[in-house]
């Protein structure tokens, strides 16, 4: 066995994978004016704060992503993906609706340097971002592991408990 297959199998070996770059997208607007008509105007007062919390949180992790450590990086996406989850109904009335502006999801791909213009979602197709923030959120906590000092009990165990709080 080669020194380089033996640095492979070690298991103090971890990968970092790089990050998905996303372009910004609003997506408070089109929510708000959909639950405005959709369901009343009060309906969307109501959820305005919601609404301006997944918009913010889109928002912090393009454009601050740099800005912000590993971990806050981390809970920034886990928080992001929780909104996700709580505004995803919208997303089906939204995708009915021919007369509410469309929210595309535009990802670039990490691995495929072919894909330069990304990879579009359908009309307000939430499922890609969904995924494409879980894979972010994975390429976090790999990075995450990298950082650590695993020349050391303590930063072996931390690298090893990267995982999603």
């Amino acid at each position: 066995m080669s020194d380089h297959d033996r640095e492979l199998l070690n298991p103090e070996t971890v990968l970092s994978i790089p990050l998905k770059k996303t372009d910004p997208v609003e997506l408070y607007l089109p929510l708000r004016k959909l639950v405005a008509s959709k369901y009343s105007e009060s309906d969307a007062q109501k959820v305005e704060s919601v609404l301006e919390t997944l918009n913010k949180c889109r928002r912090d992790m393009v454009e601050r992503r740099g800005d912000l450590s590993l971990p806050m990086q981390r809970d920034c996406l886990i928080h992001y993906f929780k909104c996700l989850c709580m505004v995803e109904p919208l997303f089906t009335s939204l995708s009915s609706d021919a007369d509410t502006d469309p929210i595309i999801f535009v990802w670039y791909d990490v691995f495929n340097s072919e894909h330069e213009d990304g990879v579009s979602s359908q009309r307000n197709a939430i499922q890609l971002e969904k995924a494409a923030v879980v894979f972010n959120l994975g390429a976090i906590c790999s990075q995450i592991a990298v950082s650590c000092d695993r020349t050391t009990a303590l930063g072996l165990t931390l690298s090893n408990n990267t995982d999603v709080p």
